[in-house]
């Protein structure tokens, strides 16, 4: 899975997979994920 990464002090990975759909069983099911990854954060800094 490739990404982009952001930023010098902190760096910021995205990834994700693309939005589609896929015939199961019960029938389509649509679907996709996105994720965030942030390094460089000290310890005890709460993110939103």
């Amino acid at each position: 899975m490739l990404g982009n990464t952001f930023g010098r002090v902190f760096q910021v990975t995205t990834c994700g997979e693309s939005y589609g759909w896929k015939a199961t069983a019960e029938g389509a099911s649509y679907g996709g994920a996105l994720f965030a990854i942030v390094n460089g954060v000290p310890p005890g800094i709460k993110l939103d």
